[in-house]
């Protein structure tokens, strides 16, 4: 219908349109052609709409058809319904009559059906003693134990309670949990205190299957302990044995392995050089504690898993509150067990007393206050009242009376024990028990690293079972650990008391006799460090020190004591070096109200300028570089005074840079023998101090270096036989970086102290060294000043075949000195002190010529053959340089043989190439006019007017 509207009213639109289009049209031919079209449109609509009506008509034909069927299907469903509804009420009449007989039946088969279960689960129960003893065989624990306690509690139920026949089998089960609760105590004791013999598994619980065992044998013997859940004394019991038999099985591992070290030692053939003295001990004693500490700490980590596990489970934290709580168990109490029983067993390596410990122990104990005061602390009281804490008096070395009185006192102090137990366990060993190595308290060296790295690792396991224990009170463990006598205290408190102490009196002890006992000098052989002879007593403060820095090594957290300890020694020993130095060159004792009595060479080198000048040289510079001698020093020297020679002013420029003329400003009259060091012995003696002073300084300053860069390996390889009796990275895996506590724990005082200290030894080798260099200038005075100071050098022919006596002597005496230092001192210091011999000469020379009156040919022959005697020593002991620069003082004495007239015209042609002064040409000119038979005053007065203008007029 809405669609017939719909063209109804579209039909309308279209009439309507037609007829304003006709009659908007004009033209007759639109309006026909208009009618045209309108009649075709009409005919095409009936068409369509026949079209359609006969469609619809169809449809309706088929909807009718379809209606007739469906009718008919629904009339053929009610008729079966209604015999369906017959049927059903005939089934429920037949049902209600079986009723009776249906139910009678079901109840007869239950009975029969329960029957045959009681009697299968009565057969399984018969093979539950061969299960369980197979689940064991396969470490089943868990298992067979549910399987014995399940079949218990069914045995013990309403169903099998009645059977008579099953009580003697139930006690059976009964003995059988019993003897399965002993055996898994056994088992996990064995894997605690590994009784396996397996030592490679110690370490390495979590892998090779320990933890994995514990923790099924706390499971089973929780199952074990569930039928006596409302009382649980039993499994307090079985805890109670854990905590119980801890003290008396550690004894037997520590039994047990001391025996494998024995053996091993035997094996190895150490058994006779097992001392403290050459570290052989200590290292023995290392090696057994560290795989000791090993299986302490296995079983400390066992018995936290253990403990782990019992406070997971409700049953496990009723057991631990059956013992009294945590403080009769737990990690704790283990650890405090383990640390008195080492402490017993460190008791014997380190000579103690132990009655003495533990009665510092026990009256800690009753007074509530921890046993000692840590070392860290820095408070530590007596043991006793009126005696120390450690004691020697009374070591495992005493008498076997001493030994019995010590193990009765021991006996009487058994209830201060935290773990109960007799003295006899905690006494020290029988009179035939044998140890590994000699008891010292040097064995400290080979115990202290890896005890506290033990103690490190075993305080991690009790402070993370203190943090993290389900149902743990972390205030318990802290309660019971300051009842603690703690094995780091121990130690420290050993370290603190006795052992620090005897090293520091054996150094002492060492340093007097040092002191006193005449030092001797050792050659090249007798110190492999050396670079020339050193003095014993050098050598023997330098082993101190090393033995001082190897103890630095081995006892990192006493750093600072060993610090102090060297420096208090190398202080002693440098007052006892700086007396050696005044003794030696102290030559005689002066009059009363009289200064002097040292060598003039000692008493110019303490002054600042003479230091200054000779600091300044070239040849000390190149010696504190360290270059060599052949290579340095002489192409040095030579390169200098070759290119100065042939300038006037190179030979001042000389001059002005050492000690030449200072020398000649302090000297007046000539130096006697009294004033100087002629006994070539004291010579090499200043020759000895100053090697081994400058050689100890610089070893001093290495440990300085090595000290404050905490450098170990570098300390250790300072000396060849000094270094850790343990390996200095075994403290890096927990933390302990032994550079770090080194460098943290030495202070910067301590290092700038041994730094100045070591200055201080340089000086004294300077100072050594500067003597030996004056000391010769000394010698070439005391045999110049007579020569060359004489008012004429008048003489004959015959005088003139030789050189003066006293050159001669000079010439014998250097070579003597040569000989001497040459094979006392470095090369490259050596050179220091013959540096500049020739330029010395060559000055005095020049300068002394003013003290001459007269002068003749002959006598300027000899002082130039005196001169060349010298230039001929100087060369034989490989100084060709120094004799080379006498030419100098050769050619200003030939000048005595010039007239005036010709010195003069001389200058003239030199320019300003003058090799002398003016003062020292006026000199000779002076010399001349006086040696003269016939002198011209005023000539003279010319010639003197004419040298002042040849210097004036040079450009």
């Amino acid at each position: 219908m809405a669609d017939g509207g719909g063209a109804l009213t579209g039909n309308s639109a279209r009439l309507t349109s037609v007829i304003n289009r006709l009659a908007k049209s004009t033209n007759r031919q639109d309006r026909e052609q208009i009618v045209e079209d309108i009649a075709a449109q009409l005919e095409k609509a009936e068409d369509k709409l026949v079209a359609e009506a006969d469609e619809h008509h169809e449809k309706f034909y088929d909807a009718l058809d379809a209606f007739q069927r469906v009718s008919e299907t629904i009339n053929d469903s009610k008729m079966k319904v209604g015999m369906l509804r017959e049927a059903l009420t005939e089934c429920r009449s037949y049902l209600h009559l079986k009723r009776e007989r249906i139910y009678r039946l079901s109840n007869e088969h239950a009975e029969y059906t329960e029957m045959m279960l009681l009697l299968e689960q009565i057969d399984q129960i018969r093979k539950v003693p061969e299960k369980v003893d197979d689940l064991l065989r396969h470490q089943c624990h868990v298992e067979g134990a549910e399987l014995l306690v399940d079949t218990t509690d069914a045995i013990e139920g309403e169903a099998l309670g009645q059977v008579i026949a099953l009580h003697d089998f139930l006690r059976k089960l009964i003995d059988k949990a019993t003897k399965m609760r002993t055996l898994v105590l056994s088992e996990m004791e064995q894997r605690i205190y590994d009784k396996r013999g397996d030592m490679s598994s110690v370490g390495e619980s979590a892998e090779d299957g320990t933890f994995e065992v514990l923790a099924q044998g706390i499971q089973a013997l929780q199952v074990l302990h569930r039928p006596e859940k409302k009382n649980n004394a039993k499994a307090s019991a079985a805890i109670s044995a854990l905590r119980s038999n801890l003290k008396s099985e550690l004894t037997l591992m520590i039994d047990r392995a001391l025996a494998d070290e024995l053996l091993r030692q035997r094996g190895d053939g150490l058994r006779e050089v097992a001392t403290a003295s050459d570290q052989s001990g200590p290292r023995l004693l290392h090696r057994f504690l560290s795989s000791l500490y090993e299986k302490m700490f296995h079983v400390l980590s066992c018995h936290a898993h253990i403990l782990s596990e019992m406070r997971s489970t409700e049953e496990g934290r009723e057991a631990l509150a059956g013992t009294n709580a945590e403080a009769a168990y737990s990690e704790a109490t283990v650890w405090d067990v383990i640390q008195l029983e080492m402490q017993l067993l460190l008791c014997k390596y380190l000579d103690l007393d132990p009655k003495v410990v533990f009665d510092s122990y026990a009256s800690n104990k009753a007074a509530r206050k921890p046993t000692m005061a840590s070392a860290e602390g820095g408070q530590s009281g007596d043991a006793t009242s009126g005696g120390s804490l450690f004691s020697f008096a009374n070591s495992l070395n005493s008498m076997t009376e001493v030994q019995a009185k010590n193990e009765r006192a021991l006996t009487d102090l058994s209830p201060t024990y935290p773990m109960g137990g007799s003295a006899a366990e905690h006494g020290e060993a029988g009179d035939g028990a044998q140890l590994l190595c000699e008891a010292s308290p040097m064995n400290v060296s080979g115990i202290y690293k890896a005890t506290v790295l033990f103690t490190s690792e075993m305080e991690k396991v009790v402070a993370e079972a203190a943090l993290g224990g389900a149902g743990h009170e972390p205030q318990n463990t802290r309660q019971a650990s300051s009842m603690r006598l703690s094995l780091t205290s121990f130690i420290n408190t050993f370290l603190g008391r006795a052992y620090i102490p005897i090293i520091h009196a054996e150094v002492q002890s060492r340093l007097t006799s040092i002191a006193e006992t005449a030092d001797k000098p050792l050659d090249d052989h007798g110190h492999a460090d050396a670079p020339r002879v050193l003095f014993r007593s050098t050598t023997e403060v330098d082993e101190i020190v090393g033995q001082l820095c190897g103890l630095m090594l081995d006892l990192p957290f006493k750093c600072a004591d060993f610090t102090e300890m060297l420096l208090r020694l190398i202080t002693r020993y440098l007052a006892i070096a700086q007396q050696r130095f005044k003794g030696l060159v102290r030559l005689f004792v002066p009059p009363k109200g009289k200064k002097g009595g040292s060598a003039l060479s000692a008493d110019w080198q303490r002054q600042a300028t003479m230091q200054q000048h000779m600091k300044s040289l070239p040849c000390w510079a190149q010696l504190k570089e360290g270059v060599d001698q052949d290579r340095g020093l002489s192409a040095q020297s030579t390169g200098s005074y070759d290119a100065r020679e042939s300038s006037r002013s190179g030979f001042r420029e000389q001059v002005e840079t050492d000690e030449s003329a200072l020398i000649l400003e302090l000297i007046h009259d000539v130096p006697t023998k009294d004033e100087s060091i002629f006994d070539m012995h004291t010579i090499k003696c200043i020759a000895y101090l100053h090697e081994s002073m400058n050689w100890f300084a610089e070893t001093l300053e290495q440990v300085a270096l090595c000290l404050e860069a905490g450098d170990h390996r570098g300390l250790s390889q300072l000396w060849e036989h000094v270094g850790p009796v343990v390996d200095e990275d075994l403290l890096a895996a927990e933390g302990h970086n032994v550079p770090d506590i080194i460098a943290s724990t030495v202070t910067e005082s301590q290092i700038s102290a041994i730094r100045a200290t070591a200055s201080k030894y340089h000086a004294i080798a300077f100072a050594c060294l500067a003597t030996l260099r004056l000391e010769l200038r000394v010698h070439c005075l005391h045999y110049l000043m007579p020569v060359f100071r004489k008012s004429s050098h008048v003489c004959s022919a015959e005088q003139i075949e030789e050189a003066d006596a006293q050159v001669v002597s000079l010439c014998k005496d250097i070579l003597s000195i040569d000989e001497t230092l040459s094979n006392s001192l470095h090369p490259t210091r050596y050179a220091f002190v013959a540096d500049g011999l020739g330029q010395f000469l060559a000055y005095y020379l020049v300068k002394d010529l003013v003290h001459v009156k007269k002068v003749n040919d002959m006598g300027v022959m000899r002082v130039c053959r005196s001169i060349f005697a010298l230039q001929q020593t100087l060369r034989s002991i490989n100084r060709p340089i120094c004799a080379t620069i006498l030419d100098h003082a050769m050619q200003y004495y030939e000048l005595l043989n010039l007239q005036p007239e010709q010195m003069i015209e001389s200058l003239v042609v030199a320019g300003d190439r003058k090799p002398f002064t003016e003062a020292e040409y006026k000199v000779v000119l002076n010399l001349v006019e006086a040696s003269q038979a016939v002198q011209n005053a005023a000539v003279h007065v010319e010639n003197l007017k004419h040298l002042e203008e040849s210097f004036q007029n040079v450009v």
